[in-house]
């Protein structure tokens, strides 16, 4: 039940949070030779995409990347297409992307990857009095 006069936010159904699995099954990328000036941009800034296309390659794990590739570095995740989609379909903004290319443990390219780039304004301080940090226990489909 909501509070009288304050409107309930309708996608909070649709949040989760992205965070590294720690597995050593998950595919994990590193920078082709060239491509080092990626560690310049981190994921929370304005700086513009590199202007040539941005290569990486197997790094450990898994051998094929999944829907979302961790690189061996600190810095945020790569994300499919299919990421992206679902970003745009739930309206979600705050972020942008630029493409990249994969080459997974068999040498096989995948093109249908982006960084992700978050350029949303910080929020500032978080107001705890308002209530507490959303548990979020299900796993979306």
């Amino acid at each position: 039940m909501s509070e009288p006069g304050r409107a309930h936010f309708p996608g909070l159904r649709h949040i989760w949070m992205l965070e590294d699995p720690l597995s050593s099954r998950s595919f994990r990328a590193a920078y082709e030779i060239g491509d080092d000036r990626l560690f310049t941009l981190t994921g929370y800034n304005l700086a513009p995409p590199p202007s040539h296309m941005t290569r990486l390659r197997h790094g450990m794990g898994g051998a094929v990347p999944q829907d979302v590739v961790w690189p061996r570095s600190v810095m945020p995740p790569f994300v499919s297409d299919r990421v992206i989609n679902l970003l745009q379909e739930f309206d979600i903004t705050g972020w942008g992307s630029f493409p990249i290319e994969i080459r997974d443990k068999s040498g096989k390219i995948h093109t249908n990857y982006f960084r992700l780039v978050i350029n949303a304004t910080p929020c500032g301080a978080i107001d705890w009095r308002r209530g507490g940090p959303l548990e979020q226990t299900g796993v979306p489909s």
